[in-house]
């Protein structure tokens, strides 16, 4: 007797999913900006190039690292997993020193296409970062039809 057995997968993501998703990264953005480690100006750049990552489909990850220590994570899923939707803030930024700076790292998914590598070496980002280490937990998630993004805190601010 013998079993087979095939699995196969789909990608959930859609520009509009990814859209939404990043929205919700706009979100904590915008905090940043108000509670003071980043301004609006880098917030606005931020975000458009975070959101055009994400809608060319290049993110594996993207770090806020806090020049204290610390920072915010979020792991972005394709594959159907993430299906909770959250509401996007609720972070409590107002602890941080006011002399606390943000450092952004992407990790690219394997083989991102070399348009998306050349467009953000335009855009002046630079290869070389290093992610966030140490202990962390899932904090929200955020989703739509199966894409998403998971939100990770690393440290205690």
């Amino acid at each position: 007797m013998s079993y087979t057995q095939t699995r196969s997968q789909t990608s959930t993501f859609t520009e509009a999913r990814a859209r939404y998703v990043m929205e919700k990264v706009q979100e904590d953005l915008v905090a940043l900006a108000i509670a003071g480690p980043i301004t609006f100006e880098r917030m606005r750049k931020l975000y458009d190039d975070l959101t055009y990552m994400a809608k060319a489909q290049a993110l594996t990850s993207i770090d806020l690292k806090f020049s204290g220590g610390g920072g915010i994570r979020y792991a972005f899923s394709d594959n159907g997993t993430l299906l909770m939707d959250d509401d996007g803030g609720g972070l409590n930024l107002y602890g941080l020193p006011s002399s606390t700076t943000v450092d952004v790292v992407v990790k690219y998914v394997p083989k991102v296409a070399e348009p998306v590598r050349t467009e953000m070496r335009r855009r002046g980002w630079v290869s070389g970062g290093t992610l966030l280490e140490g202990d962390s937990q899932s904090d929200r998630t955020f989703s739509k039809d199966g894409y998403g993004a998971e939100r990770h805190i690393f440290g205690d601010w």
